[in-house]
């Protein structure tokens, strides 16, 4: 006749003093250093053009540029490497808080860092009716996605 063990225990009960102090130890580690593996954005404004940045996979980077759209200006990706960067998002908001004519927009775009490697990010602003060869400004960023990041 064979045995089958019953447990009436709860399985926070059955639990040793030492896994319980593991357990404990961990959480505490964890919720003091937070967890590495999360993803970090990195907001890139105007200011940064013609600069580097460390990022790892997964890390989201937020590039904001302000534009004259009220005298036909907008901001164009001329070099993005969907290989290693996944556009998330664009939209363009308005700066001024009570709406004035005339004022600057501010364009948001977001990439998602795919894998490792090199790339590069170059946008120009122009008026779209005059080319490119007309940019009146240019951004350039270089990203270098590694494991290693930040």
């Amino acid at each position: 006749m064979m045995k089958t063990a019953i447990r009436t225990k709860t399985p926070m009960a059955a639990l040793t003093p030492a896994i319980l102090c593991q357990l404990t130890l961990f959480t505490i580690i964890s919720a003091f250093y937070g967890c590495t593996g999360e993803a970090k954005m990195f907001i890139i404004t105007e200011k940064q053009s013609g600069s580097e940045v460390k990022i790892k996979p997964g890390d989201i980077i937020q590039v904001e540029l302000l534009a004259l759209g009220s005298a036909g200006y907008s901001w164009y990706i001329d070099q993005l490497d969907g290989e290693y960067l996944e556009p998330v998002s664009e939209k363009t908001t308005q700066v001024s808080k009570d709406r004035k004519v005339g004022a600057p927009a501010l364009m948001i775009w977001q990439f998602k860092a795919k894998k490792q490697g090199s790339t590069e990010i170059k946008m120009d602003h122009y008026r779209k009716w005059e080319g490119v060869g007309k940019s009146v400004d240019h951004f350039f960023l270089k990203i270098n996605i590694s494991d290693k990041g930040r």
